[in-house]
């Protein structure tokens, strides 16, 4: 190897430079789509990732008739993002699947949607959803098949733009 084959100092700096750059902007981009509904754990926030640990698991009960015995249920926790959710859950299909939104705000949604209000993580914890990054209250579904069991969990804040994920995870039951 000649002299003339090695790369100057400064062609070095430059290059070692503009890949330092790069990395730094990957880096603030990724940093910068963060938000406060996020995971603690950024790994562990991908659609399904809860479902790692053992399921299916018994659905605790959140109230009298919740989950729906002898059929599909699917709880969304929605916290304050209940009324955007409530307007999009219309144009779902997800007939024969009784629906349940936890919220924190008392939202309505539509007389087939049964909307439990609930200040507090009770829910949450009871199905294995992980606090936020913010500490508030998860947004995320649950799916409970026809014989009361857990068979998938997922901590989603953008879940209100994602609803065919559901009925796509319930198609699979």
């Amino acid at each position: 190897m000649t002299g003339s084959d090695v790369p100057s100092r400064r062609v070095l700096v430059v290059v070692w430079l503009l890949a330092v750059f790069a990395m730094g902007a990957v880096l603030l981009v990724s940093r910068a789509t963060r938000s406060a509904g996020d995971d603690v754990d950024p790994a562990r926030q991908r659609p399904g990732i809860l479902d790692l640990g053992p399921l299916p698991v018994a659905a605790p009960t959140l109230a009298a008739g919740v989950p729906a015995p002898g059929g599909p249920t699917v709880v969304f926790f929605a916290g304050s993002q209940a009324p955007a959710l409530c307007a999009e859950l219309d144009d779902v299909g997800l007939d024969g699947v009784a629906v349940v939104v936890v919220t924190t705000d008392g939202s309505a949604c539509g007389p087939d949607v049964v909307v439990l209000e609930t200040s507090g993580r009770e829910a949450a914890d009871a199905y294995g959803l992980p606090p936020r990054r913010d500490g508030g209250d998860p947004v995320g579904y649950a799916i409970v098949d026809e014989e009361g069991q857990i068979r998938y969990r997922t901590l989603d804040p953008a879940v209100v733009g994602l609803l065919d994920e559901v009925v796509t995870m319930v198609g699979a039951l």
